[in-house]
């Protein structure tokens, strides 16, 4: 999480620095701001900015940034592996089922959708914009109107977003994560940044925060995460329902596709409509981590004061010895100025690239 912070969000910090740095210099010199103690006068930064800073150094900066490279790559592989493949798969079925019956077209539809989102690989955006594709295609004629088929598409894909949700937390993360130690282990329910999510998700209601987690986050990862917490399905099911609003433009991305034959302007509504669906996705989620830190830091002795997981933390304890051993040997401090740089310019390339 602190390696996908880093990635998202290290230019967003560093202009809130910027920022904090000139809100402090005002407060100093101009009466007519917040007065400060002369313990705050001191410091550059204003007094959350500064805790911000001093968490964020403490971090073990040699596991985050070896993080960002294993996360690069995989996004790598994910966005032009998977994406690919997944595309690819979703024109062919386009073409075996241009001559199905709505009724057949909707049904292996449904099935094929339910699949993909049960691979953690793959994410929802392929999965809607063949619906637009598929379905629209099959939907148009029998209903009547393209724009009735639109309609019924993104029904579709709602409920199946929805369905989805309930197998991944209920049964790939309730009923079989949760039981196994070493997947407890692996997610850290105990850490802090876990804990933040829960005390987002616990919210009762629909909440900025709340949405943000569930909507901005990675389909499957954060459906089975609230399975393995055990939060109430519900719940999660209502925080949930503003995924329309990111189903909806995806739908009508593909189904403008279908129209940029009779106008070279659907083509360029369609592009315009997923740019935009992308940048909602990726706003959501720089919020949702924006949230979960700023959860983190502000409540951070109240959410280690919670609970902890016993069999988690007997499995912590048994590794803990091997753990504190590779911390000493690949601490910051500990390497040398050259992998140092190179360790910081791989990060920031692969964040770059």
């Amino acid at each position: 999480l602190k390696a996908m912070m880093l990635m998202l969000m290290s230019p967003l910090f560093i202009l809130y620095l910027g920022l904090s740095v000139v809100t402090q210099a005002s407060r100093k010199y101009l009466s007519c701001t917040l007065n400060l103690s002369d313990e705050e006068r001191k410091s550059v930064l204003t007094v959350r900015a500064s805790r911000y800073l001093k968490t964020v150094m403490a971090w073990n900066w040699t596991s985050v940034l070896m993080k960002v490279l294993w996360l690069g790559i995989a996004f790598f592989l994910l966005a032009v592996g998977v994406a690919r493949v997944t595309t690819l798969f979703l024109s062919w079925l386009n073409d075996q089922l241009s001559d199905v019956p709505l009724a057949a077209t909707t049904g292996i539809f449904y099935l094929v959708g339910i699949f993909m989102f049960l691979n953690p690989v793959i994410p929802g955006v392929p999965v809607y914009v063949s619906g637009g594709i598929i379905l629209v295609s099959s939907a148009t004629e029998p209903l009547g109107d393209f724009w009735a088929a639109v309609i019924f598409t993104i029904a579709i894909c709602f409920s199946l977003k929805m369905v989805a949700i309930v197998i991944q937390q209920k049964i790939i993360g309730e009923h079989f994560a949760s039981r196994k130690v070493s997947i407890r282990h692996m997610v850290g329910v105990n850490s802090l940044e876990i804990r933040a999510i829960r005390n987002i998700l616990e919210q009762p209601g629909m909440n900025i925060r709340k949405v943000s987690v569930l909507c901005g986050g990675p389909d499957w990862p954060v459906s089975v995460l609230t399975g393995i917490l055990r939060l109430p399905l519900l719940s999660m099911l209502y925080g949930s329902l503003p995924v329309f609003f990111l189903i909806a433009p995806c739908v009508m991305a593909g189904a403008f596709l279908l129209r940029a034959s009779e106008n070279g302007l659907w083509g360029s509504i369609s592009t315009m409509t997923l740019a935009v669906t992308v940048l909602v996705q990726s706003g959501a989620m720089l919020a949702a981590i924006h949230f979960i830190a700023k959860t983190a830091i502000d409540n951070e002795k109240v959410l280690l004061a919670l609970p902890a997981d016993e069999e988690v933390l007997k499995r912590e304890s048994a590794v803990e010895e091997k753990l504190k051993l590779r911390t000493r040997v690949s601490a910051w401090g500990r390497l040398g100025l050259f992998h140092r740089v190179l360790l910081a310019f791989a990060a920031a390339f692969m964040t770059g690239s």
